[in-house]
């Protein structure tokens, strides 16, 4: 509703030049926003700036944007990754170790209980 004020006001010039209105947001979706919705675009905020950002204007800039953060997630999935496969080596380790005193115990185990990863 504010936004259909603030559209009304600018169609009918009785705002500061070049104001722009903000898109309406349903009210079903406000808590599905993403990154990438309107809502954060601050279009018309700066009075004085001719041009927009280079972030919000340049197509290729919010594509780098987007990779930067995509390459950060995947070094942090990696790195989590790497810390999930230790604790699987060190329970298995801890389960052969464990089948191995079973074996030795009961003379059924003819070879090593070594084991290489």
């Amino acid at each position: 509703m504010l936004c259909e004020t603030m559209s009304r006001l600018i169609h009918q010039q009785r705002v500061v030049q070049g104001a722009v209105a903000p898109h309406a947001i349903p009210h079903q979706h406000i808590f599905d926003l993403d990154v990438d919705d309107d809502i954060w675009q601050d279009v018309g905020v700066m009075d004085n700036e001719a041009d927009p950002p280079c972030w919000l204007a340049d197509e290729v800039v919010r594509s780098g944007i987007h990779h930067i953060l995509e390459r950060g997630q995947c070094l942090e999935e990696e790195e989590r990754l790497c810390h999930e496969r230790c604790h699987i080596q060190e329970w298995l380790s801890s389960a052969w170790d464990a089948v191995c005193r079973l074996h030795h115990e009961y003379g059924e185990l003819s070879g090593s209980c070594s084991i290489h990863y």
